[in-house]
């Protein structure tokens, strides 16, 4: 059956989304090439070591106090499109600044550059994917989701292109505006994704939560009048205002609730996961290591240009398999390919230190692209597609910035122990991220139940009270099949027998208005 003219609406919607995503990337794509780029670090005097990490690092600060303060409270007061205009705003004037940083001040213009940058970026990247979340259908959430990761990927790619392409041009004139010039191109998508976020539709859910009943009522029709009935709708109405009800909005009732704790958890630990896996870490600081390497900086930003659009297309991938294999399995296998080639890489560096070779080289940029496999399919989107999922409605803007706040805190983490004069260390650090995520592996798949296929009105069923222990559910489809027990044994697979029957009552009772 070919795809309706709902499907595609929703889809646009979701792809339009990505384009703010894009822009974070875009900022941090072109970080890279700037720290190696000497009109840069002339004019900014960030030109060694301890300077590069803090520039580095304020991003991040700025991220986490957005997320703890501003970004939950926008999201929450004026909605998830207006809180992406914010972001914007304030992005763009971060970049700005960045970009007028001269003279005695320069570094403090740079660093408060970098500090607006990160506080409008996290709102952004915060509320994009909430957005997409509250709209997608239940069978290709996690595709749409992936939307907000293809379009940081995606604009990370396009910052990195802009820098290495302007820091060719090495005139005075080159020096002096290359890297202002790369730093400002982010005003055209700017003005593109701020200007037309007001004439799209608010999250139906956020209409709830405001008791718009009618605009919310008004939206899911216009997004699903061709596959749902008006009845439909009706009930998938009814549950989200049971669900936005349930819970108090506030930063305490997520750390007090015994519901919401378990999920807040595993949120975190996705979210910090992103971050220490050694992803930020190659991220912003490939080329100078490759150079310390003893490799030619040209071949060094050729390799990371190379690198980044091989994270695009894999990241494509991963949006094709997400809702096919589920989340766990791609966490998992993600994590494994992440150990293995962390492991790799870090031995290549090891020997490049005695032996050197070209061999090696090839070696370590093989593997370092075998480590881009594991992250664009598994935690790279999956972090965000099952934060964004697993709250509930009344509580998902702060649950997810309170999650992504502890990512922020691991990229502070790495930026302040993966500096740009990481080489002296060898591939010790590259051992640690093989650590990391080899001891991940077991944990996602004893901890973390499968949300593949299930409603987001449906997470309380899926995070029931026995899921610490494990609760899994790998289809919503096949719930019919099992038998319950109703001996003594008041356990199962899915948890107490009450559980299990509230959970096949909700599935005969709901199964055609889950979105």
């Amino acid at each position: 059956m070919p795809p309706s003219d709902a499907s595609h609406r929703i889809y646009n919607l979701c792809a339009f989304l990505s384009l703010g995503p894009a822009i974070c990337g875009y900022h941090v794509g072109l970080l890279p090439v700037l720290l190696v780029t000497p009109g840069f670090t002339s004019a900014t005097r960030v030109n060694d070591p301890e300077s590069k990490c803090g520039v580095t690092a304020l991003f991040y600060v700025g991220a986490l106090l957005s997320y703890l303060t501003l970004s939950p409270t926008l999201s929450d007061r004026v909605g998830r499109r207006y809180a992406c205009v914010v972001g914007v705003l304030v992005l763009s004037l971060g970049a700005a600044v960045e970009a007028c940083s001269s003279g005695l001040y320069s570094y403090a213009m740079m660093i408060m550059g970098r500090l607006m940058c990160g506080i409008g970026a996290a709102v952004i990247m915060t509320a994009a994917p909430v957005y997409q979340s509250e709209i997608a259908t239940t069978d290709i959430r996690g595709r749409l989701v992936a939307f907000n990761q293809l379009g940081f990927v995606a604009g990370m790619a396009a910052g990195y292109a802009a820098g290495y392409t302007l820091s060719l041009w090495r005139t005075t004139w080159g020096l002096y505006l290359g890297w202002r010039i790369a730093v400002m191109a982010q005003y055209l998508p700017a003005f593109v994704f701020g200007v037309s976020l007001p004439f799209i539709s608010e999250s139906p859910r956020w209409l709830v939560a405001k008791n718009d009943l009618d605009g919310a009522r008004d939206t899911l029709t216009w997004l699903h009048h061709e596959t749902h009935t008006a009845e439909q709708i009706e009930e998938e109405l009814e549950d989200i205002k049971q669900s936005t009800t349930e819970y108090r909005r506030s930063l305490m009732s997520l750390a007090m609730s015994p519901e919401l704790r378990p999920r807040l958890w595993r949120a975190a630990f996705l979210q910090v996961l992103s971050q220490v896996c050694g992803a930020a870490a190659i991220k912003h600081y490939l080329p100078p290591l490759v150079s310390a390497l003893g490799i030619d900086m040209e071949l060094s930003l050729t390799s990371h240009a190379v690198e980044e659009m091989f994270r695009f297309g894999l990241t494509v991938v991963g949006m094709l398999i997400i809702d096919r294999y589920g989340r766990r399995v791609c966490l998992a296998a993600g994590s494994v390919i992440m150990a293995f080639s962390a492991l790799a890489v870090g031995i290549c560096v090891s020997m490049s230190r005695t032996r050197g070779g070209v061999l090696l080289d090839i070696l370590w940029i093989t593997f370092i692209l075998a480590y881009a496999v594991g992250y664009c399919i598994g935690i790279g989107p999956v972090s965000w597609i099952y934060t964004v999922e697993i709250f509930p409605n009344a509580t998902r803007a702060r649950g997810v910035n309170l999650a992504a706040a502890a990512g922020a805190l691991g990229s502070l983490l790495i930026s302040k122990m993966w500096t740009p004069g990481v080489p002296q260390s060898g591939g010790t650090k590259y051992f640690i991220f093989a650590a990391v995520n080899a001891v991940a592996v077991p944990i996602i798949w004893r901890y973390f139940p499968e949300t593949k296929g299930r409603a987001l009105e449906d997470m309380d069923t899926v995070f029931g009270s026995s899921v610490e222990g494990f609760q899994h559910i790998e289809n919503s489809d096949d719930l019919g099949d099992f038998d319950i027990d109703l001996g003594d044994d008041s356990s199962s697979e899915f948890g107490s027998v009450r559980d299990s029957i509230e959970l096949q009552d909700y599935h005969n009772g709901r199964k055609k208005a889950m979105v």
